[in-house]
């Protein structure tokens, strides 16, 4: 398809939709849905596709999907710019700058020259911020996306410290505990129990949320009615907080 020129003649179409050329079909909402479905196909072959890479940073894809995240009344777009395309395109690019000494001026959790065009970076481009805002969506898959995607700056790769630091200026951890609280998917527990365990292995936010007993409710029930992994990890999660039930004790170590 990017031999053919498919991906040009869709990201052409997306831009005419956004600026208002087409307008008054009742089928344009499905149609944008289609061509973001069919644009986001382009992240899943990054780390294999020199000249894929080269597509999206010369169309600026990262920046068209941190534009689709916020359009109003349209889910399935906001959802498929999150899940499917804002993290394909950030986890591929950065494998080569992993496991790399921090120099001064690289970017802060993926130690590299980061840039929202080149390199696809979630800090650039107020795109953090956006995926923040959608985590309150009434649209649980757009949530689930969402949180997803912001997870990506948590991977064991790359520098958590600064993972966590970036998220706290971006004013996420209050809204990312309140997924975990809420519960309101399984999948969305499992997700939000995954980054709540990474944002407590910071010690000045584990202490503010050992004083709140909804986290800790939401993660002791992880920890009973999860599945195996959720268990282990809400049970460390819980551990941070000193909030671990008496009958746990259960799990070996995740090797932390």
């Amino acid at each position: 398809m990017l031999d053919e020129g498919a991906f040009q003649l869709v990201i052409s179409r997306v831009a005419r939709i956004r600026q208002g050329e087409t307008r008054g079909n009742r089928f344009m909402t499905p149609y944008l849905e289609g061509l973001v479905r069919v644009l986001a196909r382009i992240t899943f072959v990054l780390a294999d596709e020199p000249d894929a890479v080269a597509f999206c940073q010369e169309h600026n894809l990262a920046s068209v999907f941190t534009e689709l995240l916020q359009v109003a009344g349209l889910d399935n777009v906001q959802m498929v710019s999150a899940e499917s395309s804002l993290p394909g395109l950030c986890v591929s690019i950065f494998q080569c700058f992993r496991k790399k000494p921090v120099t001064t001026g690289l970017c802060r959790v993926h130690r590299g020259t980061c840039s929202l065009k080149e390199t696809f970076c979630l800090l650039e481009g107020q795109a953090l911020e956006k995926l923040v805002a959608n985590l309150d969506h009434t649209n649980e898959k757009v949530v689930e996306a969402s949180l997803a995607a912001m997870s990506t700056l948590l991977e064991d790769e790359l520098d958590i410290e600064n993972g966590v630091s970036v998220l706290c200026e971006a004013e996420a951890i209050r809204p990312i505990l309140d997924v975990l609280i809420e519960k309101r998917t399984e999948t969305l527990m499992r997700r939000a129990v995954w980054v709540v365990e990474r944002l407590l292995r910071t010690d000045d936010i584990a202490y503010e949320v050992s004083g709140d007993p909804n986290v800790s409710t939401a993660l002791v029930d992880a920890f009973q009615h999860g599945d195996y992994r959720t268990r282990q990890i809400a049970e460390h999660a819980l551990k941070h907080v000193d909030k671990i039930p008496n009958f746990s004790g259960i799990f070996p170590n995740l090797g932390q």
